[in-house]
């Protein structure tokens, strides 16, 4: 739902800025940073019923992760060609950003859960 949103408000000016054929570079950027975002939700998602320790660094570990994901994919498809690589890149780093937002808030959500039934 992010990431649809960011594309609808990217299409205009992307189109406008950059021309026809950076919009299929920032559908490909955009897509990048949700698969890195899927993926990376992974380690935090496994360590729900971990101890309290072993959430947090599951938690750095997903931030890596997707970190690793959208530069290894956002890079191998500029060096590629398959897109422009300018608003390829730029939509990287821009859906990545807007990414981090509902990505840190569910890992707050499960370390705070997990948190919390270790009080109990």
């Amino acid at each position: 739902m992010v990431t649809a949103a960011l594309m609808a408000l990217g299409y205009g000016p992307t189109r406008r800025l950059a021309g026809d054929e950076a919009v299929p570079a920032m559908l490909a950027g955009c897509a990048i940073s949700f698969f890195a975002s899927l993926v990376g939700t992974a380690p935090v998602l496994r360590a729900r019923n971990e101890p309290h320790v072993a959430a947090w660094s599951a938690a750095m570990i997903a931030m890596a992760v997707r970190m690793g994901i959208a530069l290894m994919l956002g890079v191998a498809l500029a060096l590629a060609g398959a897109f422009p690589a300018k608003p390829l890149l730029l939509w990287v780093v821009i859906s990545h950003a807007v990414l981090l937002v509902p990505d840190t808030l569910l890992s707050i959500k499960v370390l705070a859960q997990q948190a919390l039934a270790e009080e109990k």
